[in-house]
């Protein structure tokens, strides 16, 4: 079934590849959106008068002989030019119509039903699809969309990141692009899908690569008596794809959930949106939160890097001497605090993200982890 495509006067949205050196240091492609009226004016400072382009690069800090800060800095071009401009959110309603003729597409829908989600205040409809495949839209307004497919289970069941003798994860590298699926050809895909489900904020993308040929041969699931059994999927050209990690922008610096930060898994791997896109089709789509950003003129008045360096190594110095910190990237990244229902106050923050490792007793070698400190760039507060 072909998805009829809608004019959308909302916005207009284009294509930009970023080539400034913040783009380069992350290695994705970011998609721009014009904000008609919304010319930004105002130079941001930071709370020492300087001017936000003062920022650098890299921030390097010897906290003690197991800790310190060594780090390439990611702030967008436009923030260190123009400043942190104060911003709005409003959350806005799904296309329902679009979503359900897209998923019916691909998976032919054989049900529908009212289902009562006890994570959410409103209820959620759930679609089931002849091969298995489900879809649940959330709330009365529908905000959010989850989509799995067996195609997706099998995905995530072949990639094995625990450090074991199964481990495979290095087989699946970051930001390389396939020959029969570029990086360019996803990106469409998933711009295109988001522009028609209702989405009108530019976007920030992550990759994970998918080689059809290596889930081939790493096609192999976790069994509940700790086995491996071999997949018994067909793997096909159309399974080459990426898992993709997407972020909404807001002043070109990626929204990222407060409640995510609990988990302590970096940047790149925690978005409040994830797709999972093939050549043939989308795998899966876990999308919640569309907002429509507003700016004024005034810019926030953010702490310095060294404040924030400092505040950070105070967190670090509470830890275990004997556990070695590095803190090896440092973004600039947007976090929404709701006011109302669905409005909210986009408040900058850095994050400061890294590995430690740990040694224990009993185990042969330490555990290396990922570490992240979220730091409120205005109030100095730790989220």
């Amino acid at each position: 079934m072909s998805v009829p495509k809608k004019r959308r006067g909302k916005s207009s949205i284009r294509l930009t590849a970023i080539v400034g050196c913040s783009a380069l240091l992350l290695g994705v492609v970011t998609y721009s959106v014009c904000h008609p009226g919304q010319e930004i004016l105002v130079t941001g400072h930071d709370e020492t008068g300087e001017s936000i382009k003062e920022i650098p690069s890299s921030y390097q800090l010897e906290i003690s002989d197991n800790k310190k800060i060594n780090a390439k800095v990611v702030v967008p071009d436009a923030v260190r030019e123009k400043g942190y401009h104060s911003a709005t959110a409003k959350m806005i309603t799904l296309d329902e119509e679009y979503l359900y003729q897209y998923f019916d597409g691909q998976y032919h829908i054989t049900e529908k039903e009212k289902v009562e989600n006890g994570a959410d205040e409103n209820d959620c409809i759930y679609y089931g699809s002849t091969d298995g495949a489900a879809m649940f839209l959330y709330g009365n307004t529908i905000y959010g969309v989850d989509m799995e497919t067996q195609l997706q289970t099998d995905i995530i069941s072949t990639i094995r990141d625990i450090d074991d003798e199964m481990y495979n994860g290095n087989r699946f590298p970051r930001e390389e692009s396939l020959e029969k699926f570029s990086i360019e050809e996803c990106d469409k895909r998933v711009s295109d899908f988001l522009d028609e489900a209702g989405n009108v904020c530019p976007i920030q993308i992550f990759h994970r690569t998918l080689d059809a040929d290596i889930l081939t041969e790493e096609a192999y699931a976790l069994q509940d008596d700790g086995s491996y059994e071999k997949i018994g999927r067909q793997w096909t050209d159309d399974d080459n794809g990426y898992i993709c990690n997407i972020f909404l922008l807001c002043n070109d610096t990626p929204i990222y959930d407060q409640k995510n930060l609990r988990y302590g898994w970096r940047l790149q791997d925690n978005s409040m949106w994830q797709m999972t896109v093939t050549r043939g089709k989308i795998a899966s789509a876990s999308l919640r939160a569309f907002y429509e950003i507003n700016y004024s003129d005034a810019c926030e008045n953010m702490l310095s890097l060294d404040t924030v360096a400092n505040l950070c190594a105070k967190q670090m110095q509470s830890m275990d001497e004997a556990n070695e910190i590095t803190i090896t990237e440092i973004y600039l990244i947007s976090i929404p605090l709701k006011v109302s229902q669905k409005e909210y106050q986009m408040r900058p923050v850095w994050l400061l993200q890294g590995t430690q490792k740990e040694t224990f007793e009993g185990m042969d070698r330490p555990y290396v982890g990922d570490i992240v400190y979220a730091i409120d760039a205005v109030s100095g507060d730790l989220l």
